[in-house]
Formats: C-alpha cells, structure tokens, sequence
C-alpha cells in the first residue's frame, strides 16, 4: 500500500478554541476522556474501510508515513500524539445491515481518517487537524483554512422485553453453566424509548460529557442511520508511550447502598464474576505484554449512581501488537462469558439480541502509536425520534434471576435519563 497522510496541525488561541463551541457543523465523531483530559471532535472522512470483516484495518495506520506541518513548534511537537485514525468494532461477526434490524445501513465495522478534527488536550492546548491521504503521484496541498473559519423527560414511552422472559433466560444460562458448557455468560437485553421529538446526539453527548467526568464520552454520527452516543466506565485497552493499561471491570451495584463496594467484595458471587474477568485477562494478556502487573485486590470504580469493582492491569506492550492485544481482549468475561467461544456461541443462540456496537471497541490511535479503545456500554442508538437502550449482566451459577433483571433495570434507567432530544426551533417573536 502505497500511502500517506498529511497533516496540518494549528495550535488555536483561547479566543478561536471557545468560537468553535458555537460552531453549527455536525460533527461525524466526539469524544471526550474524563481520565486522560483529551476531549475531541472530528469531521468529515477523508478515507475509511468499512466491511472489511477484520477486527479493524490496521493496515492502513501501519502503512501509513504520516507528514506534519504546523503552525509552531507547540504544534509540531504535539502532533503525533494527537488522534489520526478513528475505529469501531462491532461486537461479534452478525452482519449488522439486515434490512429488518435496528442496526440496519450501519457498517460491519469501520476504521476512518477524518478530515478535520478539533482537540483540546487537559493543559488547555487547542490545535486544529486538517489531513488528507496522498496517494501514488498525487501532491495535493491542505491546510487549516476551513478549520480556521469554523472558528430530561420528553414524553418518553419505552419498549422491551418483558421481565419474564429474561427471568428465564438467565435460569437458561444458569442450568448450561451447571451442565459445564461455560462458567460465566454476559446475558444483555434491549429497551426501545420513544419520544415526541427527535434525539439530539450532540446534545447527549455534551451532556454525558459534563456529567460523567470520569467516562468516556462518544459520539457517533453515522449519516441518515442513526447515531451510537455513551459514557462508558470502561476502556479496553489504552497505549501511551509504550505502556499498555487495561482494567477488569465486573460487579455492579447501587451507590446509595455500596457506595466503597465493600458490599460486592463480601459477596461470593460478584467476587467470583470478578476474578472470572481478572484471570482471563491475565491469560489473553501474558504472550503480548511484558512485566504485566495486576493488582492483587480489586477496588470501587463510582459510575453515576453505580459502583463496579475493578482491578487495574498494566505492562509494557510487545512491538506493533496494540491492535493484536486489544483483539486478544475483546469481548472480555465482563461483556461475552467465559470460556469466551463457548458463552459466545450460548448467547447466539438464546439471547435473541443483535448487539451491533453495543459492548465493542470503539475509540482512536495516533501517528506515534497511542491509542484508546473504549468499551461501548453505557450507551444508545438514536434513530429519529427512537433510541435504544442496552444493558447486560453477568450470569455464574449462584446468579439470582430476579436481582439480574434489577440491575439491568437499573442500568436502563440511568440510561434514559440521560436522553435528549432535539431543542425547539427559534422562532423570530423569540428573537432577542
């Protein structure tokens, strides 16, 4: 492949940074990182590869001789560490374009270089990135010039299954669990919300931004299908300078009743959920990072009004295989099951949900290598004026049916109250 990227990185101004929040252009991806403080949004595409049935195209980042130039030496030094390429995995191989389903028009996955992007980084550096792929014997020149010039409750009716069916599935997963099959299965159900008014998913994304500054915030407008908009608590696999650092994340309860989870720790099933997770992240781990160090006690994780346990991994990862261990981790025990193809192959059959990007990587890498995939939960499908919701939990033999259907009950619940749909026209007797 023979490719480049170019790239015009502009280091903004505190007045040019704060004119491009009042921008009217849509952007086709946000996101913004509670933990790293890098916050971002990205416009246009200037080349994607979609349907590719890999896990994503990393070949093109690999491939890829990236040029900088910049506006100054801030900007230059920065610039390969600022996102380049933006990827989305679905969560297992079902083709999503069924013209049936709810994921209907969207791709089998996609890795894309967008055109423009705005970054803010927790310094309160702002730069502007134009890029643009150059192919054999092309020369085309881009600069920043368009960059520069950009300077509740809503009559919601939800729809979804009904608490006796999934009561059911779980006492399914819990009778193949005793027959062996597997140890662990993440069994997740779907609500359908529907408002008077569209959904706004830049709206809902700047409001999950704001109100889970520990999250990671997404947003993905995917043209006239629809939008995929969370704050997730979880990151796959993040990449800086080398350092891989990952988290099993498994247990969830109530904040008002658990708020240091030294309840769930106490518990002999949510523990064994958890050490489920932590030791098949070790085993995916070991062969691609080296001097891996996992914490030998897991600790609180505050989620809004939600608290999950969590056991923190890091180690330096083997050269050129951040996309090869991401792809060792995904789906962990705490979205798939454990052993992970037998759960898989149980939900396929029996969960009877097309999951699409629910649960999958979704997130950025960057010309140096950095990168972060976050894990897409805590999330929804905006379709016009429908949004669905997902949840999931995980099922071991001691698992009680009845508190599975609460906790997803109440991860849907934090999930429409999160929803926004589409601010009221401005009409001109409004006008100031």
């Amino acid at each position: 492949m023979s490719t480049r990227v170019k790239r015009h990185i502009l280091r903004l101004s505190r007045a040019a940074s704060a004119a491009l929040d009042t921008s009217t252009e849509v952007p086709c991806f946000c996101w913004n990182d509670g933990r790293s403080g890098l916050s971002f949004r990205a416009y246009g595409s200037a080349w994607s590869s979609e349907d590719s049935g890999g896990f994503i195209d990393a070949a093109f980042t690999r491939s890829a001789i990236v040029e900088h130039t910049a506006s100054d030496d801030d900007a230059e030094l920065a610039g390969s560490a600022l996102p380049m390429a933006l990827h989305a995995v679905p969560f297992g191989p079902t083709a999503l374009g069924a013209a049936n389903g709810i994921w209907r028009g969207w791709p089998d996955g996609r890795s894309w270089l967008p055109e423009r992007l705005v970054v803010r980084t927790r310094d309160g550096a702002a730069y502007a990135i134009s890029q643009c792929v150059v192919g054999s014997g092309e020369s085309p020149e881009r600069t920043a010039r368009a960059m520069q010039a950009r300077g509740g409750e809503h009559g919601l009716r939800a729809d979804g299954l009904a608490r006796a069916e999934f009561v059911e599935r779980v006492i399914e997963a819990r009778a193949a669990i005793r027959d062996q099959r597997f140890r662990k299965v993440v069994l997740a159900r779907s609500e359908t919300v529907t408002a008077t008014k569209p959904f706004d998913p830049v709206l809902q994304f700047e409001a999950l931004a704001a109100s889970s500054p520990d999250a990671v915030a997404f947003a993905w407008l995917h043209g006239a299908v629809g939008a995929w908009v969370g704050a997730t608590p979880e990151v796959l696999a993040r990449l800086t300078n080398g350092q891989l650092e990952t988290s099993a994340v498994a247990g969830t309860a109530l904040a008002s009743l658990d708020p240091d989870g030294r309840g769930m720790l106490a518990d002999p099933k949510t523990r064994k959920e958890h050490d489920l997770v932590v030791e098949a992240m070790r085993r995916a781990l070991q062969p691609c990072v080296r001097a891996l160090t996992i914490a030998s006690e897991p600790g609180p994780r505050r989620s809004e009004r939600l608290v999950h346990l969590e056991t923190p991994m890091r180690g330096e990862l083997c050269a050129s295989e951040f996309v090869a261990a991401c792809e060792r981790l995904h789906p962990t025990p705490a979205l798939g099951g454990t052993p992970r193809d037998a759960a898989l192959a149980w939900l396929a059959r029996h969960e009877g949900l097309d999951r699409g990007y629910f649960g999958a990587p979704i997130g950025w890498s960057a010309p140096n290598g950095d990168g972060v995939l976050a894990v897409g939960i805590r999330s929804a499908l905006l379709v016009g004026n429908e949004a669905v919701l997902f949840a999931g939990a995980g099922i071991v033999a001691e698992s009680n049916a009845d508190a599975e259907w609460s906790e997803t009950a109440h991860k849907l619940e934090l999930g429409r109250a999160t929803l926004r749909t589409a601010p009221e026209p401005l009409h001109a007797e409004d006008s100031p």
